[in-house]
């Protein structure tokens, strides 16, 4: 995920899911790049890919370089079919 300068907005939040399938193994990837206000350190948004499958994620800043939050997938496209989950998050400040 990307924040702003000023701490004030998610730029962008991207997950990644490793989908397991009968004959297929598949990452889950959904990008968000719609700006999602973060009001006292917490953050919740919605992003929707055509008519049915939708990403929606919320979480909390636990300090300022590390977030953590939750997530639910429903039925997005992957390599493996359509998938469904929810599960949690954990994003740490990398310095490249």
């Amino acid at each position: 995920m990307t924040v702003s300068q000023d701490s004030a907005q998610l730029l962008n939040f991207m997950l990644e899911e490793k989908r397991d399938g009968i004959f297929c193994v598949s990452p889950v990837l959904v990008v968000d790049e719609t700006p999602v206000a973060i009001t006292n350190g917490e953050f919740s948004g919605v992003y929707k890919k055509g008519s049915v499958a939708k990403l929606t994620f919320s979480g909390k800043f636990v300090s300022p370089t590390a977030a953590s939050g939750s997530y639910t997938l429903y039925k997005w496209p992957s390599d493996c079919g359509w998938t469904s989950s929810q599960g949690t998050w954990t994003a740490n400040v990398v310095v490249e």
